[in-house]
């Protein structure tokens, strides 16, 4: 498990709601506005550590633990990922490593028997 997180292109992003929408719209502004934002974004992502975007990171460092899945911010290529790609699944016990950390950081099993249980009782319920 990878993430990928592209930010070297932030000003491209104009798919807001709200305010941010209609500044990064406005005609000769909006690039401005978007490069701001993007500007923005990129400090604060600098700020957070950079290394809890991943659910079992963020879950890893609650528990105080070291981050579990490779995370990829800023500009990268697409070589670069598949060479780490190639290196990550070339060594088995190192795959076992991270299941067994991702295990540690992870709820009980079973939600989704549990959250379609639910579903089939309400529906029986309506019926």
């Amino acid at each position: 498990m990878f993430v990928l997180l592209p930010t070297h292109q932030l000003d491209t992003i104009r798919a807001w709601d709200g305010m941010l929408g209609i500044l990064v719209r406005l005609p000769i502004v909006g690039a401005w506005f978007a490069r701001l934002i993007g500007w923005a974004v990129w400090r604060w992502l600098a700020f957070c550590g950079g290394s809890r975007f991943a659910w079992p990171n963020i879950w890893a460092h609650r528990q105080g633990k070291a981050p579990i899945v490779r995370e990829f911010l800023g500009r990268f290529s697409a070589g670069e990922i598949a060479d780490e790609l190639c290196a990550t699944i070339g060594h088995p016990t190192q795959l076992a490593v991270l299941r067994t950390r991702l295990r540690g950081v992870r709820g009980q099993p079973g939600a989704a028997q549990a959250i379609a249980g639910i579903i089939l009782e309400e529906a029986a319920r309506c019926q």
